[in-house]
């Protein structure tokens, strides 16, 4: 925070140096408004000036009423953040009251090897030893438990195989991960490979989607009917009435639109409305600059005539 602020102090080219004791960051720190301090915006300064008559962090921290009055209008955790960063004191990590522990946020891990093509049993199986161990050790540095494996093999045509198993238990253990996996391999035998990997995911711990903040399609586009059945204030009768009658409704506007746009004009309109009529569809355009009928998009040098 320090050196955000003093790098502003003599911009453009030149710099700011701040002894490092404490003494010296408070004396910095007393001449500085505090819209300076990062995470003081204009609600928070309005409020500070206009309520508590503040404008520099030297007279929040002179005035001891000061301590008191913050309390009464912002949240206990920032004012005790107003008053720290006005001393020079900040933590690059603010911590979250609101914040929930839901467990591994990643989906998977796995670990893949590309080596010339071997078709040999006992190199295949050195391989996926080794492989099997690399995932074990990476999964215990992350304290992580799979319970669905996935084998991926890839032929020396470039054809990709996958093989997947979910387990009853959550392993980790190099020897359980090369069981599965080694059932998969000598099924496929006799084969000729070029790449060899394994996966782990559906991890021990991990939480729904919804507790990580994820939000669900179906809530965006959920439809209009559906809610108004689920309401248990209506009766279904009442919902199924309302939509057979709102369905009839748009379909007589639909139908009196089209009658009025292709039946033949009255001699009254006639005289009124201007235009030319379609010899094929008898609809009268009504848009002179338009080179084809509105309703069935005949050229209109061809079969039209001009109204009365």
């Amino acid at each position: 925070m320090l050196a955000k602020i003093a790098s502003e102090v003599n911009k453009p080219n030149g710099q700011f140096y701040i002894k490092p004791n404490a003494s010296s960051c408070i004396e910095f720190m007393r001449e500085r408004p505090l819209r300076k301090i990062p995470g003081v915006g204009k609600v928070t300064e309005r409020i500070l000036r206009e309520v508590l008559g503040l404008e520099t962090c030297g007279e929040l921290l002179q005035q001891p009423r000061v301590a008191v009055e913050i309390d009464a209008l912002f949240k206990q955790s920032t004012s005790h953040w107003l008053l720290a960063s006005s001393l020079g004191i900040a933590n690059a990590e603010r911590s979250d009251e609101h914040k929930r522990s839901v467990g591994p946020t990643r989906k998977g891990i796995s670990v893949e090897r590309t080596f010339r093509v071997k078709y040999e049993k006992s190199d295949l199986m050195t391989q996926l030893k080794h492989i099997a161990t690399t995932l074990s050790e990476q999964m215990r540095e992350k304290k992580l438990f799979g319970k669905t494996l996935t084998l991926k093999l890839k032929t020396e045509d470039f054809r990709v195989i996958s093989r997947s198993k979910t387990v009853a238990r959550h392993i980790q253990d190099s020897d359980d991960i090369f069981r599965i996996a080694k059932r998969f391999l000598l099924d496929q035998l006799p084969i000729r490979l070029r790449l060899m990997g394994i996966r782990l995911a559906n991890f021990k711990g991990s939480a729904p989607a919804l507790l990580r903040g994820q939000k669900k399609l179906d809530n965006f586009f959920r439809k209009s009917d559906d809610v108004v059945t689920t309401t248990p204030s209506i009766p279904k009768t009442n919902v199924t009435t309302t939509t057979t009658s709102l369905s009839k409704k748009k379909r007589k506007r639909k139908q009196n639109i089209l009658e009025s746009m292709y039946k033949s004009p009255s001699p009254q309109n006639k005289k009124k409305r201007s235009g030319w009529v379609c010899k094929r569809c008898t609809f009268l355009n009504t848009r002179i600059d338009f080179l084809a009928c509105e309703a069935c998009n005949t050229p209109r040098y061809e079969n039209s005539t001009p109204s009365q």
